[in-house]
Formats: structure tokens, C-alpha cells, sequence
């Protein structure tokens, strides 16, 4: 199965998270629900991993503690709201892959491993 660089996958909700760390953009212009919103992204993310079989559990374990501590660090939202939404994400992300059959998995994953083959670093 394709392997999703880890900097590729920890990117964009990393980066949409430290957009937030700024307490006076949070204040004046964090749309509401956009950390659940984040956390979601990282739940669903989370079961792409899974389903492509980019990581071993302990990897992705990695992962998504460094994508919750971005969260809270950010002011972004709390612990619990993380894992909230971030379950959310991951459930609706094992469902989407899981109506796929094989070969249509095999191929999102080839699509998905080009794609972030693509973006720099």
C-alpha cells in the first residue's frame, strides 16, 4: 500500500491549527465550529491513514497527540473538544472508505499518495 509522508499528513490540520494561535485572531475572526471543524479534518485524515495502510498504530497514535496538542496550544479549543470531533471525523471517515470496494480503495490510495507526492517538502 502507497505511505503517505508523515510531514504530509501532519501538514494541513498543523497549519490550520497554528492559524489560530494568535489569541486576537481567534477573538476577532475564527469562524464558529472551525475547530471542530480541524479536529474532524484530523479524524478523517486519521482513517485514510488507516485504510491506505500508510502507519502502524503507534505512529498514528503520534500523530494525533501532536495534532491535539496543536489544538489546545492554539487556543483552538480543549482536550475533550478534540476528541469529540475528532472521533466524529474518523467515524465518518471509516465509513466512507469501508462503502469502497477494493480496487476503489487501492486506487484512492494511489490517488492520495500522488497528490501528496506533489506537495512540497
Amino acid at each position: 500500500m502507497p505511505h503517505l509522508s508523515r510531514s504530509h499528513l501532519l501538514r494541513l490540520p498543523l497549519i490550520l491549527a497554528s492559524l489560530a494561535i494568535a489569541p486576537a485572531a481567534i477573538a476577532q475572526g475564527m469562524p464558529a465550529g472551525m475547530g471542530d471543524q480541524l479536529a474532524q479534518f484530523s479524524g478523517a485524515m486519521h482513517a485514510t491513514a488507516t485504510a491506505c495502510g500508510s502507519y502502524s498504530e503507534a505512529e498514528l497514535a503520534a500523530m494525533k497527540s501532536e495534532q491535539k496538542s496543536a489544538f489546545v496550544a492554539g487556543a483552538v479549543g480543549d482536550a475533550a473538544s478534540f476528541e469529540r470531533a475528532f472521533a466524529k471525523g474518523e467515524a465518518e471517515g471509516k465509513r466512507r472508505w469501508e462503502s469502497l470496494s477494493a480496487p476503489e480503495r487501492n486506487s484512492a490510495c494511489k490517488d492520495i499518495e500522488s497528490q501528496a507526492n506533489q506537495l512540497p517538502g
